[in-house]
């Protein structure tokens, strides 16, 4: 087995593997990125291996068509998106997967942590807002750093809660000024003047949200997710997607009380790189 750079002679194999393979959706518009590899066993492309190796934040897509499995071919894609990593310093990588019987794969390659994810959409009328939404508005750039750090702080602690062995705060970086490319589709709620809570909805997706835990149980999370819910359906958007970790049951429930329905579950594997198998 070989891994080659994406070519066009390789489009009309790879559009037929998308078509057929869930596992394939967050990498199907990407295959003319550096990060894209083309698995080719002789002549025929059997699978593919997407590789994007940024500091601290390794992310790692690997496919094997069914019928080349359990030949090594998924351990050889690992070894040499293993191999990327520690050639820039990196030792942490993680992906996502959609089909359950990738777990067993999963397992062979000696990942310590999976985290599994709740999709989401929503196809309903605009919703009514509370008087908290009144204090809801777009973010700016004097706010950016302050959602930034209420969100990475709020990401630590649920990973810590859940379990999270590699959990680490990320660091946000005072001395950057914020680009208008930063703020867009951010929100914040402010009270007293105060950034107590935020979200980010953008390109029909919501997320990132998070409340200062000294405000927690007041009603703002539901208030800043329905604002943002709604602002995208007043864009013109007809279905609204997001998702949450499975185990975040306050999540979850906020999400089954605005109306989003259950579409799918992704699990994330993160694995420490050791000694390549």
């Amino acid at each position: 087995m070989t891994t080659v750079k994406y070519e066009e002679k390789y489009k009309s194999a790879m559009e037929a593997m998308f078509a057929t393979s869930d596992n394939c959706h967050w990498v199907k518009d990407l295959q003319g990125s550096e990060c894209f590899s083309v698995a080719l066993l002789e002549s025929a492309v059997v699978g593919y291996l997407f590789a994007s190796i940024q500091k601290e934040n390794c992310q790692i897509y690997i496919y094997v068509l069914p019928e080349y499995r359990r030949r090594g071919i998924g351990t050889a894609l690992c070894n040499e998106a293993e191999r990327l990593c520690l050639e820039k310093n990196e030792s942490l990588w993680w992906g996502i997967y959609y089909a359950p019987d990738t777990m067993h794969f999963i397992n062979e390659m000696g990942i310590e942590y999976i985290s599994s994810s709740v999709h989401f959409e929503y196809s309903g009328d605009i919703l009514r807002e509370s008087e908290i939404c009144k204090n809801i508005r777009k973010c700016r750039k004097e706010n950016y750093f302050s959602c930034m750090e209420l969100w990475s702080q709020g990401h630590y602690d649920y990973q810590l809660l859940v379990g999270n062995p590699y959990a680490k705060k990320s660091d946000v970086d005072l001395t950057k000024e914020a680009t208008d490319d930063d703020i867009k589709g951010w929100y914040v709620l402010e009270i007293d003047g105060k950034t107590i809570g935020c979200g980010s909805a953008k390109d029909g997706d919501f997320g990132a949200l998070a409340v200062d835990k000294e405000h927690a149980g007041k009603g703002y999370g539901a208030a800043i997710a329905t604002y943002m819910l709604n602002e995208m359906l007043r864009e013109g958007y007809k279905v609204v997607t997001s998702c949450c970790e499975k185990d975040n049951i306050p999540s979850l429930r906020l999400h089954e009380k605005l109306g989003f329905k259950v579409v799918r579950t992704s699990y994330a594997p993160m694995k420490k790189i050791g000694k390549i198998v």
